[in-house]
């Protein structure tokens, strides 16, 4: 792929921080034109319900807010653990929030999970499973499929949020009776943890973008690429609801208002990583999975999940 630094350096800053999942070592070798970002989708009647008046921010408020929704006979979370990602979106989300950028963004290219923050991200994964957060049965639910699984229970009032991506209303809107996103949905960032070395604000998502080949006239295909990231052609990309916009100053093509908050935080965020299982390679990814799928069941302790990613990436 050709390096497109220099082509870019004049508009990239207007995609703010969805252009990080594009870049190696500093240089841009693609662009983004939808990004999407993963958060919490939660009932606010339920939420009010509790008593709790807002959104958590931080990773303590977190779990006093689940704490808060047991106490009121609420399911504070619902998770299809049968497919094994979502239970990686946590796994993913408190590394982002733990390690630095350089860290997460080095571990993609050198497999190195030395760094501390790689453990303690399992450790306190360990302190939401221990607080029982999900719904009975949730280690063979499924995440998409069906009014019983994890969207369906949110989206039927059946649990208070669920940890999924930009596109869980539309999976939420045909598992509801009434064939409609329910008027109950909310949607919140991840929670930050305090005194971690990660950039406040920073996201966990993943989107569709185009880089130019090597052999490619430059600078012409990296004009074409400037072309698909101009105000112009972002504000069709999601008024047609084909995708969530990257061009700041676009957001409000996009209608509804839920996936508003999301471009939002996404717009505003200084750092935006690629899922884990997509940034590494499939194999790496797998192992990725399924080490935290066992320590959702019990099966690992935070130290395994690492040894067994680096295992993984030792037969690269």
């Amino acid at each position: 792929m050709a390096d497109l630094t220099k082509y870019v350096k004049p508009w990239i800053k207007s995609i703010g921080g969805s252009a990080a999942g594009w870049q190696v070592n500093g240089k841009q070798y693609a662009v983004p034109y939808s990004v999407g970002v993963v958060g919490f989708w939660y009932n606010k009647q339920l939420f009010k319900q509790a008593g709790l008046a807002s959104a958590p921010k931080t990773w303590p408020q977190f779990l006093s807010a689940v704490a808060k929704l047991k106490q009121a006979g609420i399911t504070p979370i619902a998770i299809g653990s049968k497919d094994e990602w979502p239970d990686a979106f946590y796994w993913d989300y408190l590394a982002t929030k733990l390690c630095s950028k350089p860290v997460m963004q080095s571990s993609a290219v050198t497999y190195n999970f030395g760094n501390a923050c790689w453990t303690k991200a399992g450790d306190y994964l360990q302190q939401l499973l221990d607080a029982g957060p999900f719904q009975n049965g949730f280690l063979a639910t499924p995440a998409q499929q069906g009014a019983s699984s994890s969207a369906g229970l949110v989206a039927n009032g059946k649990a208070a949020m669920e940890l999924q991506g930009h596109w869980n209303p539309g999976v939420m809107q045909s598992l509801t009776p009434e064939n409609k996103v329910p008027s109950f949905l909310g949607w919140f960032p991840f929670p930050n943890v305090p005194g971690s070395k990660a950039i406040p604000g920073s996201l966990l998502g993943g989107g569709d973008g185009y880089a130019c080949s090597w052999k490619a006239p430059q600078p012409a295909c990296a004009q074409f690429l400037a072309y698909i990231d101009s105000p112009s052609v972002q504000r069709r990309v999601g008024s047609t609801g084909f995708g969530l916009p990257v061009r700041k100053g676009t957001e409000n093509s996009v209608k509804d208002p839920n996936l508003r908050t999301v471009l939002k935080f996404r717009s505003t965020s200084p750092f935006i990583q690629l899922y884990l299982d997509q940034a590494y390679s499939a194999a790496i990814g797998q192992a990725l999975n399924g080490a935290i799928a066992k320590q959702f069941a019990g099966k690992a302790t935070p130290a395994q999940v690492v040894a067994q990613i680096e295992s993984a990436a030792k037969k690269k």
